[in-house]
């Protein structure tokens, strides 16, 4: 299901409150096994020890269980975030009217018209200026512009590719900084909800392999990565 960068970013907020929430369960776990009195038996220490995982354990498996569900909630939002040409689709095309860059039409009777009017003299142009228009698109989203126009005229342009004038301009430069941002977050959630899942199973006494740790790793920088 598609998830807006806002819709990302708040859900984002609420699992790192939950991450929080279960780490610091953890470190009073932790702190509390470490204050039992080693002059024990190994039998009273086993059960001190299951009493203080038991105490804990549920707070970290309840904030698990809720960044889990906050996550699964959003496991649908990358393939949309993952595509340049859906993400150019959305932006307005009458920006100029709406004022607010990356933003969704605030009057979709304008915005519709717009594109309307858009689509028509993009249909109408010859190759060669339909062709410079998409690179001014193209040059104005790389600086930052919604660039609304951008997806309509590539996709016109698309149209005329066999023409003889016709020369193929990639998207593949353009990088889009809400998309950045958005992928950036997906790779987050995920990277906390692996990390307090290791926080809950280290919880039950289940030990986390290497294999596990390298995999958190990963995930951890590839959020850091875009």
């Amino acid at each position: 299901m598609y998830k807006s960068l806002s819709e990302i970013k708040t859900n984002l907020d609420k699992i790192s409150s939950h991450k929080s929430a279960a780490e610091s369960a953890f470190t009073q776990m932790q702190h509390d096994i470490g204050k039992i009195d080693s002059r024990f038996s190994a039998e009273v220490i086993r059960e001190k020890t299951a009493e203080i995982r038991e105490k804990h354990a549920g707070t970290i498996r309840d904030n698990f269980s809720q960044i889990r569900e906050l996550s699964d909630s959003m496991a649908g939002a990358r393939q949309f975030w993952s595509n340049k040409s859906f993400i150019l689709s959305t932006r307005p095309a009458s920006e100029t009217v709406n004022g607010h860059a990356a933003t969704a039409a605030k009057d979709a009777g304008i915005e519709a018209t717009t594109r309307l009017q858009m689509m028509t003299e993009f249909q109408r142009m010859p190759t060669e200026l339909l062709r410079l228009r998409v690179l001014a698109e193209k040059s104005a989203a790389m600086a930052g512009s919604p660039a609304g126009g951008l997806y309509l005229a590539s996709m016109e342009y698309a149209t005329r590719s066999q023409a003889p004038d016709y020369e193929a301009i990639s998207l593949d430069d353009v990088v889009l900084e809400d998309q950045r941002q958005a992928l950036q977050m997906l790779d987050a959630v995920k990277a906390a909800e692996t990390s307090t899942e290791h926080l809950f199973r280290q919880s039950l006494g289940q030990t986390i392999t290497a294999t596990d740790r390298i995999t958190a790793a990963r995930e951890l920088a590839a959020g850091g990565s875009q």
